[in-house]
């Protein structure tokens, strides 16, 4: 028989893997990593066309303005009932997309946490009042920071999350974070004045990320009379008549599988799947192998 068997479609499928990391970063490696910015944002009102831009405020190359406006825009559109915000492409499902209101009355908006217990109401909006916000690149949180994993510490402060984007020290709510944008912000005025935004004082960042990996799966089923000869050239006594030793000739003789080897229609071998020990091949049942690998 053939040592070749072909694949179907329905064998080979593609399934997400999901990985956790932990991480954990001082503020003296913030400025270098180019991977966690800590920015100001503020609440200002002026004459900021591009003549007066020299005058306006910035933060890590940044307008202070801009951070902040980005900022209640994404996260707290709920609370500034004057900035209307149109992102029907962004409709996921019904309960992430909210309808005009009396806060949106001419337009929709996307909303980016719709868990029930988050508390946004503290967001700052008189003027000159300021917000801090902590942006992770999104290679370092994959595809979400995962609840209750977040924190901040230093000899000073300790900051947490409650798996709800809520932010406390101890018993106080002093801002958010959003899991699936690796963005944390600080919206009590107290503690967004007063927070470091570069390494002069020391604090550390720990956290828990998830990431998704896409691996193939690919189903290779070996019927009970499939494979059941041997293909190891030991076992060849006279190469020219093709004759066996006489123990394979038994019934008590059956191969066993050591490698898989994955072919395309041209017969060029692609990938090698090795076994941890070989593994013999049933004359009684079918078997499957599942080799995966990664994207």
């Amino acid at each position: 028989m053939s040592a070749f068997k072909k694949l179907s479609r329905p064998d080979i499928t593609y399934v997400p893997y999901v990985a956790n990391k932990n991480w954990t970063v001082s503020s003296a490696s913030l400025s270098t990593s180019g991977s966690f910015n800590i920015y100001i944002g503020a609440n200002i009102t002026g004459n900021f066309t591009p003549g007066n831009r020299s005058i306006e405020p910035t933060s890590s190359n940044q307008y202070q303005r801009l951070i902040y406006d980005s900022i209640n825009h994404m996260f707290y559109q709920a609370y500034a009932p004057t900035d209307l915000l149109s992102t029907q492409s962004l409709m996921f499902n019904i309960d992430t997309y909210a309808s005009a209101s009396q806060f949106r009355p001419t337009s929709s908006y996307f909303i980016y946490d719709t868990n029930p217990n988050i508390i946004k109401n503290n967001f700052p909006t008189g003027v000159g009042q300021t917000i801090r916000v902590l942006a992770i690149d999104q290679k370092v949180f994959g595809s979400k920071i995962l609840p209750y994993t977040f924190a901040m510490t230093s000899s000073t402060f300790k900051i947490t999350d409650d798996g709800n984007g809520n932010l406390y020290t101890g018993s106080t709510q002093i801002g958010n974070i959003f899991y699936s944008q690796g963005i944390a912000v600080l919206t009590n005025q107290a503690y967004s004045a007063s927070f470091p935004t570069s390494s002069a004082t020391s604090f550390n960042i720990t956290f828990q990320n998830e990431h998704i990996v896409y691996e193939n799966e690919i189903r290779c089923i070996v019927r009970e009379s499939d494979f059941n000869l041997s293909y190891n050239p030991s076992l060849v006594t006279n190469i020219y008549s093709g004759s066996l030793k006489d123990f394979t000739t038994g019934s008590a003789f059956y191969p066993y599988a050591t490698t898989i080897g994955l072919y395309n229609d041209d017969n060029e071998l692609l990938m090698v799947a090795k076994f941890g020990k070989p593994i013999m091949i049933s004359p009684n049942t079918d078997m499957t192998f599942i080799v995966k690998y990664d994207l």
